[in-house]
């Protein structure tokens, strides 16, 4: 749709783009119609009052010959940057209009780039670099191909070095046919497909595997010439000499190896890779995608003519992966027993293949009526049962209710158990009818998409859901909280993932292991929040309760998004039994380019077991951790409370500094009641603070103070505007709340606490600085503190290079907005001191002796020379 729609008005403008798409063959075919896309026109002259920001690494050039910058018409930018281009030239020879060599293609993955830009990142999507695709499918779909050969030849086949020498013990075509149809039996899905991307490298990863086991082969089982690795997550294809391939189309080994390519591509898009995005555009690029990685191979025929491109858009659907109407336990067999419509699971199936080979518009939309006849009885069948159950369970109620009115209208009163059975079936029924009802009538469904018949592909000979082998990608990022109505949707259908301060992608792990066939594998990309925020809990539990975890990569502070600071985790895992041994290592360093030898290298296998926060760590830190934990004791069973500091919602009118707290009990000296010193995350240092000289007015709704009592304070607040004060959540307001204007934000039911000593530390900074403030000195919301027995040792030890090296592992070095986090402080495991131990390094404190500190806390761990080693480097 976009590029059909691009390419006229660009002929408009210029005559030699005619001649530039003219070697796009079927540009105008129905590439993007599905029946479930309302079609729509694009009207590119939209454009022309648009501006974009130029690509700070453009191939646009000023008279100068340096990079563009600023600003373009959008219109004026496409022109540009097409005219960079001369789109006929040879594959291998294709330069820039001026002159300049550049790359032989495009690739395709620029259509990735674009729809990021133009998303804007709206829907929580990232465009994930070719590195990580390629790892990610590689370790995914050879473990897939491992296990299918495994079950299906050779019980001793248990790597893919095994799957090698297994076929190379056959040269029959025969064999190698059948070995072609194993891995051309491989379902893989990305259920948030976004531009493509992983589909791609998926298919660039399964036409290196056959090449690389050596089945690489006609359509008649001969072997091609050629040998086909990835680099750069682009297929490179190369003769046995090491010479690069180029088609020759007068060449009969040349148009042997294209014609072999292209149909090997086209099965495994046909038959092996499927999508479903939400946001039809990425669903329209992803096809393109697909498309022109089919046109890098095309041929001509012996006609002379190039080959005709396949329909290879059924296989990516427009619609919401996590919102589905039907169980996939539903059954199906009803639905082809309807008397008007005779067709069966196989109609169904052939329907689809049908659809992807036919040329004609005409065959199409039969193809297409047929499918959506199947679909519409499917659906109807299946709401007739969820009615069914409503009308049963209204008949019960009645029935009762009516045998109930008889036995009163003949003078007998009813008994105390057949009153409440008649509210049960009351309630009931009540239950079942506003549940469909909800169903029908809530608009969050209209996008809904039903996994249990959308793809026949993964549906067994009777209409029973199997499953794909492989679910892989990188889901959205978006916190559930911010999702509004469509938050609660996603709650009521049950997800046992759902946490409402947690993010969209813990559901999305949940849904692959749903849609997954038993065995099957799923290893996506995210970020790594899950694995110690308190939201991750239900997913950590998940992962231990309902998978295997096989791998865990924690990228931690290494960013693998160019445009976005996320600190991200690759997880892969099979839907088996948990057997809780994990490949797990953490990155520190850049090392994408190289990741699978970096992880072959590092990783650590790890039992994780425990819903608690989950921490990669080597060997050696492992052992320290443990020694530690072994005769600690959480902080959060020592006798202390924690709590968060104060959020006011609006600093500016509640946060004054001396000056002005002066002029206020000058004014009225009874101001002095509510207005107390304050510290923010900055004057927070080791062992101690800086006073900040700034104060806070202590409106707390706890208190319940009459804002009439200080009119002073009332007059200065005012002079920030009410509207501005008030908690409704309107627009130029706070927050919505229960408090009133010139309250604090947050309730402050603890509020008393601040009147006692308390050891303080910044919740958003990466390296943590604990210090003990004196009583009666508030904090802001940047910071925890607690309360209790101890404080003066305790802010000894949680600063010695013992702790601080334990809370780095723990809890992240750049774990952001979370690092600090009480959830993460509380679960540090500390020895509690007897009088004697707390005497002696509160005595070496004082004198100024902390490195004695630490060798006592080494001792009293006992760790060696090689581990506090280990702590002192890091």
């Amino acid at each position: 749709m976009f590029f059909s729609a691009l390419a006229k008005p660009l002929e408009d403008r210029h005559a030699k783009y005619k001649d530039k798409f003219k070697h796009i063959p079927y540009l105008n075919s129905s590439l993007f119609e599905h029946s479930d896309i309302e079609k729509k026109t694009f009207d590119i002259t939209a454009l022309k009052d648009e501006e974009m920001e130029v690509y700070p690494s453009t191939v646009l050039k000023d008279t100068t010959g340096k990079r563009l910058k600023g600003k373009l018409g959008t219109l004026e930018y496409i022109f540009k940057f097409l005219d960079a281009y001369d789109f006929s030239a040879d594959a291998n020879t294709l330069v820039e209009e001026g002159g300049h060599e550049t790359k032989t293609l495009i690739n395709a993955s620029v259509l990735g780039l674009i729809f990021e830009k133009i998303n804007g990142y709206k829907d929580g999507s990232f465009y994930t670099p070719g590195t990580i695709t390629m790892f990610m499918c590689k370790e995914t779909i050879r473990k897939a191909v491992v296990d299918r050969f495994k079950s299906e030849y050779h019980q001793d086949i248990n790597s893919f070095e095994d799957v090698k020498d297994y076929c190379a013990q056959f040269f029959k075509k025969e064999d190698i046919l059948k070995f072609n149809e194993t891995i051309n039996k491989l379902k893989i899905c990305d259920p948030a497909v976004g531009s493509g991307h992983f589909l791609v490298s998926a298919l660039n990863e399964v036409i290196a595997i056959k090449s690389e086991l050596g089945i690489l082969s006609t359509e008649e089982g001969k072997r091609i010439p050629c040998e086909v690795t990835i680099e750069n997550d682009e297929l490179y294809i190369s003769y046995s000499e090491g010479e690069l391939f180029e088609y020759q189309r007068q060449d009969t080994n040349s148009l042997l190896i294209q014609k072999t390519l292209f149909h090997e591509k086209q099965i495994v898009i046909e038959n092996c890779l499927f999508g479903v995005d939400i946001n039809p555009n990425s669903v329209n690029i992803c096809r393109l995608r697909l498309w022109i990685e089919l046109l890098k191979n095309a041929y001509y025929t012996s006609e002379g003519e190039l080959q005709t491109l396949p329909n290879i858009d059924i296989n990516i659907k427009c619609g919401n992966s996590l919102i589905s109407r039907f169980s996939l336990n539903d059954s199906l067999k009803d639905a082809f027993k309807n008397k008007e419509v005779s067709y069966k699971i196989s109609d169904y199936k052939t329907a689809v293949d049908e659809y992807k080979q036919t040329n004609s518009k005409e065959k199409k939309r039969e193809v297409l009526d047929i499918i959506s006849t199947i679909k519409s009885n499917f659906k109807s069948t299946l709401d007739s049962k969820s009615k069914e159950k409503v009308s049963k369970a209204i008949g019960e109620y009645e029935n009762e209710k009516q045998r109930l009115d008889n036995i009163v209208l003949f003078g007998e009163k009813l008994k105390k158990a057949e009153k409440d059975n008649l509210k049960k079936l009351k309630v009931k029924a009540d239950k079942l009818q506003q549940e469909k009802d909800e169903i029908l009538n809530n608009i969050i469904y209209k996008d809904a998409f039903e996994w249990r018949f959308e793809f026949p592909e993964v549906l067994d000979s009777k209409g029973e859901y199997v499953g794909f082998d492989v679910i892989i990608g990188n889901p959205p990022y978006i916190q559930l909280q911010k999702m509004g109505k469509a938050s609660d949707v996603l709650q009521q259908l049950g997800y046992y993932t759902f946490a409402r301060t947690g993010d969209i992608y813990s559901l999305f792990y949940e849904l692959g292991n749903n849609i997954l066939k038993e065995k099957g594998l799923l290893t996506y990309i995210t970020s790594n929040k899950w694995m110690r925020a308190a939201y991750g809990e239900s997913l950590r539990q998940y992962f231990i309760d309902y998978t295997d975890t096989l791998m865990l990569i924690d990228f931690g502070g290494v960013q693998i998004f160019d445009s976005a600071t996320v600190d991200t985790n690759i997880l892969m895992f099979a839907k088996d039994k948990n057997r809780q041994q994990t490949k797990a290592c953490t990155v520190k360093e850049k090392v994408l380019n190289n990741l699978s030898l970096y992880f072959e290298q590092s990783y650590n296998i790890s039992a994780f077991n425990s819903p608690t926060s989950w921490i990669v760590l080597s060997e050696i830190e492992q052992r320290i951790k443990d020694k530690i934990e072994a005769i600690g004791t959480p902080l959060k069973e020592w006798d202390i409370s924690i709590n968060y500091g104060i959020k006011t919602g609006y600093n500016e009118a509640f946060i004054i500094d001396n000056e002005k707290r002066e002029e206020l009990i000058k004014q009225d000296p009874k101001s002095a009641e509510i207005i107390r010193p304050i510290l923010r995350g900055r004057d927070i240092k080791k062992y101690s603070y800086i006073p900040s000289n700034l104060y806070i007015i202590t409106t707390f709704p706890s208190l319940n103070i009459n804002i009439e009592d200080y009119p002073k304070i009332k007059q200065h607040l005012l002079s920030f505007g009410q509207k501005r004060l008030e908690q409704s959540g309107m627009k130029g307001s706070r927050k919505k709340t229960n408090n009133k204007w010139f309250e604090t934000q947050d309730t402050i039911n603890y509020w008393n606490k601040f009147y006692e000593n308390k050891i303080v530390w910044n919740r958003i900074s990466s390296t943590k600085h604990f210090c003990l403030v004196n009583s009666g000195i508030f904090i802001q919301d940047s910071m925890h503190f607690f309360t209790g027995n101890h404080l003066e040792y305790l802010n000894v030890i949680l600063n010695s290079k013992l702790f601080v090296w334990l809370m780095t592992i723990i809890v992240g070095e750049a774990a952001g907005g979370n690092s600090g986090n009480s959830d993460n402080i509380k679960e540090l495991k500390i020895k509690i001191p007897n009088s004697e131990e707390e005497n002696e390094v509160l005595n070496l404190f004082n004198l100024g002796e902390i490195k004695e500190v630490d060798k006592i806390l080494f001792k009293k761990y006992n760790l060696t020379s090689e581990e506090i080693l280990v702590i002192k480097t890091s």
